[in-house]
């Protein structure tokens, strides 16, 4: 009888409170919980219970290359430690990885502690990159160059941001016009001749830049690069419609991502490869 009274309240603690199925000696550490419905589910809580992970785990995402340096340096095996550079020059997009437990040449690693740096381009950059190629009538291509006449410089006899604003505005106060003709001049840009849309008197001529300039740096505090743009018109009845074209920008791109990489591998000293590891053993890597 007692022997029933004592299984009895067992068996109701046991219903409430996880039980631990190992020896206190072992390393691992089974638990038997309480699923709520009178049943048991049986963990291992060998990893839980530990004052600390056995290994380094973790993805971490930077913004900055020193930061990205810092990180790296805090935490790199000399002789496990890899950098990868995943670079599209041409879309202008660059990512730059450290796998910290990369596979040794004899032994495989888990990889699965990566730091990923994406350099932040400018604003600059950015702005110039997406309108390139983009057509804007008159009104919208001079509020675009004066929204970003800072970026203007003149180099080589190329228009200065104040050139650049004044033929913008100056085809805008000219709105009741057509153009007769365009003529080719010696330092490349063009000189147009301007009719009143209803008389057909000539009403001035005016000077069309064929190519400008621009310095604007790539990456948040990076060095300033001077890019050229061809500068383009279209004539219809409306009026004329501007757009440019920025000449190879791909280059800048590539001289800029570089200069990071060199930074990284000076203050790093960690092979580095050109593309992206295989990190399937992790998600969204």
């Amino acid at each position: 009888m007692l022997e029933d009274i004592a299984d009895k309240e067992f068996l109701e603690i046991l219903g409430k409170t996880p039980v631990q199925l190992s020896k206190a000696e072992d390393n691992n550490r089974i638990f038997a919980i309480p699923d709520g419905e009178g049943g048991f589910n049986i963990c291992d809580m060998s990893h839980d219970m530990l004052p600390q992970p056995e290994r380094k785990k973790s993805k971490v995402n930077l913004t900055d290359v020193d930061s990205f340096i810092g990180y790296v340096n805090r935490h790199k095996q000399p002789s496990l430690s890899t950098i990868w550079v995943d670079a599209d020059y041409e879309h202008c997009n660059m990512v730059v990885r450290c796998v910290f437990d990369d596979d040794g040449a004899e032994s495989p690693q888990w990889r699965d502690h990566v730091a990923t740096f994406r350099p932040l381009k400018t604003q600059e950059f950015r702005v110039w990159l997406s309108h390139s190629d983009v057509k804007m009538r008159q009104k919208d291509f001079a509020v675009f160059i004066e929204n970003n006449i800072a970026d203007i410089v003149s180099k080589d006899n190329s228009p200065s941001a104040a050139d650049m604003l004044n033929m913008a505005l100056h085809f805008e106060s000219r709105k009741t016009f057509r153009i007769k003709s365009d003529a080719r001049l010696e330092d490349g840009s063009y000189e147009i001749t301007m009719m009143n849309k209803e008389s057909d008197d000539i009403i001035g001529k005016m000077q069309v830049f064929s190519r400008f300039n621009i310095g604007i740096p790539v990456f948040f505090n990076g060095q300033a690069y001077c890019i050229e743009a061809r500068l383009r018109y279209r004539a219809d009845s409306d009026g004329v419609v501007f757009w440019y074209e920025l000449i190879r920008p791909e280059k800048v791109m590539e001289d800029a991502a570089g200069g990071l990489v060199v930074k990284i591998q000076e203050k790093c000293g960690l092979p580095t490869f050109f593309g992206k590891p295989d990190l399937s053993n992790q998600k969204d890597s």
